[in-house]
């Protein structure tokens, strides 16, 4: 189950929603968000002092973005105490007569059309605010379903697994072996959404390799097996964990079935390496040589045929390989192309 695809914000657009919702304890708290509110207006009237005449002609220019800060910190109450501060302010400092709050046509006029617009400001922002908020409220909401929904769905083949494992046990040799391995798959899609879920939409690939590890342990519990596990901590998302956990599952439980077979002990090393874009997982194992004539493409078992499959689904190309060890390779590009 991919996660869902979003459009993702410009990041001033996304600087500004993190903004929104860092400051929206102010706005639900008036003794933080008024104060908030006078401070940026008395900031710009400080400003505007220090600018000097260079503004006479547009007196309330610096204010606006007082009355921005100021509804952004404090909601629409303080956002209009921002303007009521302010036009006083501009009334007396910079509009004739100076320093005087006479009432004239000109300046009762100009305060009165500063008034409203500020006001118009306060309600825009405050809405494209509390926009802001619903959008980032639902993306929330929607990450909890999506969470849940991958628990449900971990719980359900969870179960779907056990009952495969419980059916084996009343089964011949040769459906227990089938039905084991269906119950072992079933679990490694299982630990997938379980990653998932505690993660979000990205798996670090290390520690579920761990994981897939113990799975195979579990569904081979009379062997002896030493597990070594090389890789860096790398975050993928579902579309590439999902079909290379169900790799690394056949591989390592093929590694332990030949490499830990008959009760002895044995070794099997996961090693996941990234160079150049691409990316290369190779399980071994310290058991029994591949013969002479071993063709990695031509067997018929249903683990390496599944392996197969699921190499070219990411665009992956198998291979197999003998020293001390036999070693079982898959190379595929961190980032496949869409064959669309």
């Amino acid at each position: 189950m991919p996660g869902p695809v979003k459009a993702r914000l410009p990041p001033v657009l996304s600087a500004v929603q993190r903004a929104v919702l860092r400051t929206r304890g102010f706005r639900t708290t008036p003794w933080k968000g008024y104060p908030a509110a006078i401070a940026a207006v008395l900031m710009f009237f400080g400003l505007r002092l220090l600018i000097g005449d260079a503004l006479q002609a547009v007196p309330f220019l610096l204010f606006f973005p007082a009355i921005i800060v100021g509804t952004f910190l404090g909601g629409i109450g303080a956002g209009l105490a921002a303007v009521a501060a302010s036009a006083l302010i501009a009334w007396y400092f910079f509009i004739p007569v100076y320093s005087s709050f006479e009432i004239t046509a000109s300046n009762a006029l100009a305060v009165a059309i500063y008034t409203i617009l500020g006001a118009i400001g306060v309600l825009m922002v405050s809405w494209l605010m509390e926009i802001t908020a619903h959008v980032a409220d639902f993306e929330e909401h929607e990450k909890e379903l999506l969470r849940e929904l991958q628990h449900r769905v971990k719980n359900h083949v969870q179960i779907v697994s056990s009952l495969l494992q419980i059916q084996a046990r009343r089964a011949d040799p040769t459906t227990q072996a089938a039905l084991n391995d269906a119950g072992r798959r079933l679990s490694t899609i299982s630990t997938v959404y379980g990653s998932l879920y505690r993660s979000g939409h990205q798996i670090d690939f290390k520690t579920h390799l761990e994981e897939l590890c113990h799975v195979a342990m579990r569904a081979a519990p009379d062997t002896h097996c030493e597990f070594k596990v090389d890789a860096k901590p790398v975050s993928w998302g579902m579309d590439l964990v999902m079909p290379l956990s169900l790799i690394a599952g056949e591989l390592i439980a093929n590694a332990i079935r030949h490499g830990c077979a008959n009760g002895t002990d044995g070794c099997v090393d996961v090693v996941l390496k990234r160079e150049s874009g691409d990316v290369r997982l190779t399980v071994s194992d310290s058991g029994a040589r591949l013969p002479d004539d071993f063709d990695v493409e031509k067997t018929k078992g249903l683990g390496l045929q599944l392996v197969r499959t699921l190499s070219r689904q990411i665009q992956g190309k198998l291979s197999a390989s003998k020293d001390n060890m036999t070693h079982f390779t898959i190379e595929f590009p961190e980032a496949p192309k869409d064959p669309h």
